[in-house]
C-alpha cells in the first residue's frame, strides 16, 4: 500500500521535467515521429505506397469480418501495426547496411536516409528499433483481443435477441492467426490469449 509520504515524494517528482529542456533539444524531440514513421498518426509515409496499405487493409476485412464501427477500427489499427512492422524491419536492415558500408559508400533509399539519421543522433539504432518494435506489436495483439472480445459480445447480443423455443444459435468467430513477426521465432511472442477459435452456442431450453 502506498504511504502518505510516497505520495508526497511522487507529486514532488512529477514536478521536474524529464524531457528537453533547451529549444534545440525540444524541436527535434518534436520530429521524432516524423523522422522515422513509428509513432506517428498516419501509418503511411510520403515515400510509402497508400494503395499496398489500403490493400493490406482491405485483406484483414475479408479475414476477419468485421461487422461493427468498432470492428472495423480495430481491424485498421491492426493493418496499421503490421505495416509499421513491415517498416521497422526494413529501418534495421537499413541500419545494419550502413554500419557495415565501406568509409565513403552512399546508400540513397528512404529507408537508408531515415537509418542515417537515427544514426546522426547517436547511440545504436537497433535497441532503439527493438524498442519500437516491441510497442507496436503490444499495440497490435491489444487490437487482436478487443476484436475478439467484440465479436463474442456481438454473438451473444445476436444470440439474445433472437431467442426463440427450440432456436439453437452457433456463430463461429473469426480468430486472428497468430503472426510471425520478422527478427522474432515464434515461441517469442506472447500472445493475451491462446490464438483458437472461439464458439457460442446457445439453446432456448437452458
Amino acid at each position: 500500500m502506498t504511504t502518505p509520504t510516497q505520495i508526497a515524494s511522487n507529486r514532488q517528482n512529477s514536478t521536474l521535467s524529464t524531457g528537453p529542456r533547451t529549444e534545440a533539444g525540444k524541436i527535434a524531440s518534436s520530429k521524432n515521429a516524423i523522422s522515422h514513421g513509428l509513432s506517428g498518426a498516419d501509418p503511411v509515409l510520403a515515400y510509402e505506397n497508400r494503395a499496398d496499405f489500403q490493400k493490406l487493409v482491405v485483406t484483414y476485412s475479408t479475414e476477419f469480418k468485421p461487422d461493427t464501427g468498432h470492428q472495423t477500427f480495430l481491424v485498421s489499427q491492426m493493418a496499421g501495426a503490421r505495416w509499421r512492422l513491415d517498416r521497422v524491419q526494413r529501418i534495421e536492415n537499413a541500419a545494419i547496411d550502413l554500419i557495415l558500408a565501406a568509409p565513403g559508400e552512399l546508400i540513397d533509399t528512404p529507408d537508408h536516409k531515415i537509418a542515417q539519421r537515427m544514426l546522426d543522433s547517436g547511440g545504436d539504432p537497433l535497441p532503439r528499433l527493438e524498442r519500437y518494435r516491441a510497442s507496436i506489436e503490444r499495440s497490435y495483439h491489444r487490437a487482436v483481443k478487443e476484436l475478439r472480445t467484440a465479436q463474442k459480445q456481438q454473438i451473444q447480443n445476436e444470440a439474445s435477441s433472437t431467442r426463440a423455443p427450440g432456436h439453437k444459435v452457433v456463430k463461429k468467430i473469426v480468430t486472428p492467426p497468430r503472426p510471425t513477426f520478422h527478427g522474432y521465432e515464434d515461441d517469442e511472442i506472447e500472445l493475451d490469449e491462446p490464438g483458437t477459435s472461439l464458439r457460442a452456442t446457445e439453446n432456448s431450453a437452458m
